[in-house]
């Protein structure tokens, strides 16, 4: 039998860390802040990346509609003038048709977060399924490359910390 040896303010710390932003707060912080061995760690980075992929992905989506809503109600005429394609315009296009959600769910976990990438993948793609399960997949995933990345540098980040 595994044994969590972890209490619950480090639970509840590492969990909300790791729905918010598991690369740079949630990961970090139960490998080098708490000393949470490679089970523990992944059932609670992993738990909390996942749930907040889901809770995320239905609570923007709830938003970006009641903002449609609420801009279509009080300017109706907004989309009547011809759209321009920009540089800018074309970057964003190139970079939705070559990543698509597998590119934003790689590096939303890692270097974003996960709500913001959640909003960028409903904003452009809007497949809501596929959105929660390839952000779940990575959660995991930089889930077990931080943990050993974490565990084999930490000396070097130990000493930046102090």
């Amino acid at each position: 039998m595994i044994d969590f040896d972890i209490s619950w303010s480090e639970f509840f710390t590492v969990f909300i860390a790791c729905a918010l932003k598991p690369g740079i707060a949630g990961i970090p912080t139960a490998v080098l802040v708490f000393g949470f061995n490679f089970f523990e760690t992944l059932v609670v980075c992993s738990l909390g990346g996942i749930t907040g992929s889901f809770f995320f992905s239905f609570l923007i989506d709830v938003v970006i509609k009641l903002v449609n809503n609420l801009i279509t109600k009080f300017f109706p005429h907004r989309n009547t003038r011809k759209k321009k394609f920009t540089k800018v315009n074309r970057f964003i296009i190139t970079m939705k048709k070559k990543f698509g959600v597998v590119g934003v769910s790689i590096i939303a976990p890692l270097f974003l977060s996960i709500p913001l990438g959640v909003f960028i993948c409903l904003k452009f793609f809007g497949d809501r399924p596929k959105i929660i399960f390839w952000m779940s997949f990575f959660v995991v995933f930089w889930t077990i490359v931080l943990y050993f990345g974490l565990l084999h540098f930490r000396t070097l980040f130990e000493t930046l910390i102090v």
